[in-house]
C-alpha cells in the first residue's frame, strides 16, 4: 500500500490538505509578532572575563527574544571556553542554555531607518548548564547596541556583558574591538 492510499483510507489526506494553509501560516508567524508595541533583541557575541591562572576565559553566546509592556521573553545558548587553549578537544569548560527572568531596563537611544534601533537592555537570566555537568544560576545579561551608520552611540562598548551571581569569574564583558552583533529591532506598525 502505498502513502496516498494509506492516508486516503485512513481518512486523514483531506485533513491533512484542508489545514495545511493554517498550519504554514500558524509556522511563519511567531505568535507575539502582531503586538506593535513591543521590541526584539538579537545577538550573537564573545564576551571575556580576563585571564586568570592561564586560563583566558571566552563566554560565547547567542539570543534573540521581544520585550515591552508585557515584560520579556528570551533564550539562546553560550559556551564557557579556554581562549588560550587551541584544542577544541580540551577547550570547552562549560555550555548550556539561558532563558529571561524579567526585564530589569531597557534605554533607547534611537531609530536608524525606522527598523533597527540603538540601545542599552538589561535583563535578569536563568543559565542552565548541561556540560560539563548539570547545574543552573541566575545572573545579569546587558545587551548594547550602536549603530554607526545611522550616528546612535550609547557611549559604551558594543556587545554583551554577563554577571553570574556568585561566580568565581566574571563579569565577562565585550572584547575590544568587539567580536559579534547585537541589534534592537523597534516596534514596527503597518
Amino acid at each position: 500500500m502505498d502513502r496516498r492510499t494509506f492516508l486516503r483510507k485512513a481518512g486523514l489526506g483531506s485533513v491533512a490538505v484542508a489545514s495545511a494553509p493554517g498550519v504554514l501560516g500558524a509556522l511563519a508567524m511567531p505568535a507575539w509578532a502582531d503586538d506593535e508595541d513591543e521590541h526584539r533583541f538579537r545577538f550573537v557575541t564573545v564576551s571575556s572575563a580576563g585571564t586568570i591562572d592561564s586560563v583566558t576565559h571566552l563566554l560565547i553566546m547567542n539570543g534573540n527574544g521581544r520585550f515591552g509592556g508585557s515584560g520579556i521573553e528570551g533564550f539562546g545558548t553560550w559556551a564557557h571556553v579556554n581562549g588560550a587553549d587551541p584544542n577544541p578537544a580540551t577547550n570547552l569548560l562549560a555550555s548550556g542554555r539561558w532563558r529571561t527572568l524579567s526585564l530589569v531596563s531597557f534605554t533607547s537611544i534611537g531609530t536608524y531607518a525606522e527598523v533597527l534601533e540603538a540601545g542599552v537592555l538589561e535583563a535578569r537570566i536563568f543559565l542552565r548548564r548541561l556540560r560539563p555537568t548539570r547545574g543552573s544560576f541566575e545572573g545579569t545579561l546587558k545587551v548594547v547596541c550602536n549603530i554607526g551608520p545611522g550616528g546612535l552611540s550609547t557611549g559604551q562598548a558594543e556587545g554583551v556583558t554577563v554577571t553570574i551571581d556568585g561566580a568565581p569569574v566574571g563579569p565577562f564583558a565585550p572584547l575590544s574591538p568587539a567580536l559579534g552583533l547585537t541589534i534592537f529591532i523597534p516596534p514596527i506598525g503597518d
